[in-house]
C-alpha cells in the first residue's frame, strides 16, 4: 500500500492521545515515587547532575515529539480492524521483541546494569501496551 494512503487513514486523535498517555506514564514511571531514585542511582549521578543534562523544555518537548512519532508508526503498523485487546498484545510484542532486544544490545555494549535495562523496558512494555489499546480500540 502507498505510504501517503496509509498516512491519510491514520486516526490522529488516537495517535495524539497515545503520545499524551506515553508522557503521563513516563512522568509517573520515572518519578521519585516509582523508579526515579533508582534510575539516578543506576546512572551513577546525583539528581542535580541528571537535571543539568538537558533543560526541561528540551527534555519534555523532545519526549513528546518522539512519543508522537512512536504512536504514529505504531498506528501505521497496526491493522485498523484491531480490538483494544489485540492492540495491547501487539504493543507488548513490539516493546519486548523490537525495542527490548535493541535496548539489550545497547545495554550490553555500554556495560549498563541489568536493573537499568529492566526499568526502561518495563516502561516500554507498559506504554506500548497502552498505546496499542488506544489505537486498536479507537475506531
Amino acid at each position: 500500500m502507498e505510504f501517503g494512503y496509509l498516512l491519510l487513514h491514520v486516526n490522529y486523535g488516537a495517535v495524539l492521545l497515545s503520545a499524551v498517555m506515553s508522557m503521563l506514564i513516563g512522568s509517573l514511571w520515572y518519578s521519585p515515587f516509582v523508579f526515579g531514585k533508582k534510575l539516578v542511582e543506576l546512572n551513577g549521578m546525583t539528581e542535580e547532575e541528571l537535571e543539568k543534562r538537558y533543560p526541561n523544555v528540551v527534555m519534555y518537548g523532545s519526549s513528546f515529539l518522539l512519543s508522537f512519532f512512536a504512536a504514529l508508526v505504531l498506528a501505521l503498523f497496526l491493522d485498523s480492524f484491531l480490538t483494544w485487546a489485540n492492540g495491547v498484545i501487539d504493543g507488548i510484542l513490539i516493546a519486548l521483541f523490537l525495542i527490548g532486544t535493541s535496548r539489550a544490545s545497547a545495554m550490553l555494549l555500554d556495560k549498563q546494569p541489568a536493573k537499568l535495562y529492566l526499568i526502561h523496558v518495563g516502561y516500554d512494555v507498559v506504554r506500548y501496551a497502552v498505546m496499542g489499546a488506544i489505537i486498536g480500540g479507537w475506531h
